[in-house]
């Protein structure tokens, strides 16, 4: 019964990891091509199922570890530290992080709801979605059933190359991609910052001197509203470009900026979405060439270094030990000629020479019986008596 739950538990978990991969990929993808803020809410929700599932799951399994091999031996030997770099700094500085500010602001500005958040931080935290591709390296459990992938060691060995290999391309994207992102942002903020402080600026005189209406009317007759969304003076909205179904509609939390006076009196929502347009696109598009790169990554690794290393390695040391436990076992272990100069085949031509000539001589031998009761041998028993 217990290995029952086991199974449907892992079945679950395989599951899920193939759907945050689908997730993961559309996620970005839906910024590409432009889907409605709708979508990218439910894709941005399911983000967070996913990451709270994870989390809870890595909990569970650290939990029972005590009772087995204990936690460290399954933090370090038995991938655990995947687990928890795909679940817990996902959940917090990513996905959680995201929800939070997004129900801080969400519909934010007319019903009066102040979003201080963190906007600059939020495109940077972004990036950290794709550890979520680690979890492709639970899927190698799938391949178990795979001939040339049956032995605990071909196991071992091809998980430890694929984790290696994929630990060091996500660390070192991430890297590159947060250095790349931070001088990016720092020099596209230059642009903007200098135009929203003299807005913040002109709003603050204007309310200063009673002026605020006549400011916004200005504004209005300028057609010089294009960087702002909304204005509200003393808690009560004085302007907004769009109606509140248009911010539900077509505004995420991350497609405005959030700014108000010294005194705290004026607010100011700025229109960012523009100008993180083609930062997003740009990043989702660097995400979805890395996210690719990594499944092919995986995939040459189990269908075409697994057979490899099969044949090279554990088919010649299951022959050997067949060999040695099995005494009607006189298999020869085939030598490949470009690979005969290897340790594990210098050994084998060792195996075939030596060993099994040897063990052919012994089964003669104990095929002859010490009583050998032929006619001859019978012939002169009988004559002696």
């Amino acid at each position: 019964m217990k290995k029952n739950r086991i199974s449907i538990f892992e079945l679950m978990v395989t599951v899920m990891i193939a759907l945050v991969v689908v997730q993961t990929f559309l996620e970005d993808f839906a910024v590409i091509i432009d889907w409605d803020a709708g979508t990218l809410l439910v894709l941005m929700i399911a983000g967070f199922c996913f990451d709270l599932f994870f989390t809870i799951e890595f909990l569970v399994r650290l939990y029972n570890s005590r009772f087995e091999k204990g936690a460290l031996h399954y933090i370090v030997y038995d991938q655990g530290w995947v687990d928890f770099c795909a679940s817990i700094p996902l959940l917090i500085f990513s996905s959680g992080f995201q929800m939070i500010t997004y129900f801080q602001s969400h519909a934010g500005a007319i019903i009066g709801l102040s979003f201080t958040g963190f906007i600059s931080m939020l495109k940077l935290i972004k990036i950290i979605r794709i550890a979520r591709i680690l979890r492709l390296l639970r899927m190698v459990k799938i391949f178990r059933n795979i001939k040339y992938t049956d032995s605990p060691m071909a196991q071992r060995h091809i998980k430890k190359i694929v984790t290696i290999g994929v630990a060091v391309l996500v660390v070192s994207f991430l890297m590159f991609t947060i250095i790349f992102e931070t001088f990016s942002l720092s020099k596209a903020g230059e642009l903007y910052e200098s135009r929203k402080q003299k807005i913040m600026e002109a709003v603050q005189r204007a309310e200063y001197t009673f002026n605020l209406n006549s400011y916004i009317s200005h504004l209005i007759k300028t057609e010089d509203t294009h960087s702002i969304l909304i204005i509200r003076a003393g808690g009560n909205v004085v302007y907004s470009r769009f109606t509140q179904d248009v911010y539900d509609s077509e505004y995420t939390n991350e497609d405005y900026e959030y700014r108000k006076d010294t005194h705290g009196t004026v607010e100011v929502f700025f229109d960012v979405k523009e100008e993180n347009s083609a930062l997003s696109r740009l990043q989702s598009r660097d995400n979805l060439i890395f996210f690719f790169i990594v499944l092919m990554l995986i995939g040459g690794y189990l269908l075409l270094y697994s057979p490899h290393f099969a044949l090279t390695v554990t088919d010649p040391i299951y022959v050997m030990k067949r060999g040695l436990d099995e005494k009607n076992y006189n298999l020869e272990v085939k030598i490949p000629g470009t690979y005969k100069d290897d340790d594990i085949f210098k050994l084998a031509t060792l195996y075939n020479q030596r060993y099994l000539p040897l063990k052919d001589r012994n089964m003669d031998n104990k095929d002859i019986s010490v009583l050998d009761m032929d006619s001859t041998d019978l012939t002169g028993i009988m004559d002696e008596k």
